[in-house]
């Protein structure tokens, strides 16, 4: 009996020690179960951890204007006319203004569009010639409109002042500066009894001024206007009334 029990006990042993060796110990258990831990947390998302922002670099094929900062809103590169009417061309803005009007009276007509409107500054050919084309509609509507001497004054004023300067003129633009574009010096004797001479942007025999050949009266043609859609000038009394006029303010960028 005392046998059997010794023997009992022997498998018992053995048994425990196989079940020992399978699964390496309690020292073994723990750290199979470290590593597991290890691998859930590594796994585990942060939730605390704060980045800095990405820098996105150019790809190889980019060029350094595409790469540049992006477009801003409040500082565009291009000019925009702000108001209604306005069209814009070479960072200028241009509008129309219609009804009867001696040049003081444009003056005011261009500032109650805008405060930094004035009658138009023309530079060169191009300009004159764009702003010829925008009055096209406005001298067909004056001449249904409005029951003038001529049709040379359904027409449109123009920023140029010729004011006498000793024996000629000096023309001016409203910010003062001397005009280039269609400067050029009172008709002469001479032209004025050979029909004219004709010099754009002039019309023919223009600017006449005060010469007694075609101004008898002696009175000062001092203002200008723009009398035809090939944008072509004459100079008049500035208190004569015109049927509008052509405003100028500068883009905003």
């Amino acid at each position: 009996m005392l046998s059997q029990i010794i023997f009992t006990i022997l498998i018992i042993l053995q048994i425990y020690e196989a079940n020992s060796n399978s699964f390496g110990g309690s020292d073994s258990v723990q750290e199979t179960y470290g590593h597991e831990e290890q691998s859930r947390k590594k796994r585990q998302a942060p939730t605390n951890v704060t980045s800095s922002p990405a820098t996105v670099l150019p790809s190889t094929n980019q060029t350094a204007s595409s790469a540049s900062a992006p477009f801003n809103l409040n500082n565009p590169s291009v000019a925009v006319c702000t108001g209604f009417g306005w069209t814009i061309s070479g960072g200028n803005c241009y509008k129309v203004v219609e009804g009867l009007m001696d040049w003081n009276q444009a003056v005011a007509a261009c500032r109650a569009e805008d405060p930094a409107a004035s009658l138009a500054s023309i530079d060169n050919e191009a300009e004159n010639r764009l702003l010829g084309r925008m009055i096209a509609r406005s001298i067909a509507r004056s001449l249904q409109t409005y029951r003038l001497a001529t049709t040379l004054f359904n027409t449109l004023w123009i920023g140029l002042r010729r004011v006498r300067a000793g024996a000629q003129y000096q023309s001016t633009w409203p910010n003062g500066t001397l005009a280039t574009f269609g400067n050029v010096p009172e008709i002469t004797t001479v032209e004025s009894t050979t029909g004219g001479r004709n010099i754009y942007p002039w019309g023919i025999g223009q600017p006449s001024g005060t010469n007694k050949y075609t101004d008898p009266t002696g009175t000062n043609e001092e203002c200008v206007h723009m009398f035809s859609v090939d944008g072509q000038w004459n100079d008049v009394g500035c208190e004569i009334q015109m049927t509008g006029a052509i405003c100028q303010k500068s883009g905003q960028f």
